[in-house]
């Protein structure tokens, strides 16, 4: 039937089973004059109380008739704004200071380091036993990665590993990194992706899949 003209076949894809979620955050209007809207809303003391509990920073809230009249009102403005699923939350080790490195340290980050400033495709094989600084090194050697200007992708051998690895990577590097691996549900996996592809974050910490980050560079 296709030969014979009377069907014609052309590429498709399914489309997309997840979608971007957002939710609504209210602030205060911008410019506004706290004492005459507060003066403006003596008789509404639910109005009132809301609108002294909120802040100029946006911040989520449940909707009631009180903070819908204060919309319309012109007092509070809503928005909406983007969630992203499967991002860590604070770093169980604490932020510290980078330590001062030994000497073995030294010499491998040196030409760890020459060999990115040098856009050099190289292996090393960094040993040591558990605790004798390796993940230093590395956390060093993305450092130099991003003064370039280039991204980092670091791999872990296995879904269990990548909490504390991201949890020392976070500690370091603060909210620039993206975790991904096949343990995320298929939202969390598509807003983590989509950090690394519009470029909000350089550094992506996961299993084997996370090879397939969307960085250039």
């Amino acid at each position: 039937l296709e030969r014979l003209g009377f069907l014609s076949r052309q590429p498709g894809t399914d489309p997309p089973r997840v979608r971007a979620r957002t939710e609504r955050v209210y602030r205060v209007a911008h410019g506004l004059d706290r004492t005459l809207a507060e003066q403006a809303l003596a008789r509404a003391p639910k109005q009132l109380t809301l609108l002294q509990a909120l802040g100029s920073a946006a911040a989520p809230a449940r909707s009631t008739p009180a903070l819908r009249a204060l919309v319309e009102a012109g007092f509070v403005i809503c928005e909406e704004r983007e969630l992203v699923r499967g991002s860590a939350g604070e770093p169980l080790v604490p932020t510290e200071a980078a330590p001062e490195l030994t000497p073995h340290q030294k010499v491998a980050l040196g030409e760890i380091a020459a060999a990115i400033d040098a856009r050099r495709d190289t292996q090393f094989l960094l040993y040591g036993i558990t605790g004798s600084g390796k993940t230093e090194v590395y956390q060093r050697a993305a450092e130099v990665a991003l003064r370039n200007g280039r991204s980092v992708i670091v791999l872990v051998p296995e879904i269990s590993l990548t909490h504390q690895v991201v949890d020392r990577f976070r500690a370091r590097f603060g909210d620039r990194i993206a975790v991904l691996h096949s343990g995320l549900s298929a939202g969390e996996r598509f807003d983590q992706w989509r950090l690394i592809r519009e470029g909000r974050v350089p550094i992506a910490i996961g299993a084997r899949s996370a090879v397939f980050a969307p960085y250039t560079d």
